[in-house]
């Protein structure tokens, strides 16, 4: 599988989070500080989108169900 083209970085400013779809999967992109982390966008618990939900921080709440830091997945 080689590289997909998604988004572009211009377009995911500091502390803002986007839901797409690539090959298949829905990905959860996060910039951090200027760092992007991509992670599964599914909440394992509950099965709603983490894009849904609101960047507090570090942490990503979906729902006020659940919290996912993409920075302690590295």
């Amino acid at each position: 599988m080689g590289f997909v083209r998604v988004t572009f970085t211009k377009d995911l400013g500091p502390g803002k989070m986007l839901g797409v779809e690539a090959n298949g999967k829905q990905i959860l992109l996060v910039n951090l500080n200027g760092k992007y982390y991509a992670i599964g966008n599914k909440c394992a618990h509950r099965g709603c989108m983490l894009s849904e939900g609101e960047p507090q921080g570090e942490m990503f709440c979906a729902h006020a169900i659940g919290h996912v830091s993409p920075s302690r997945r590295e």
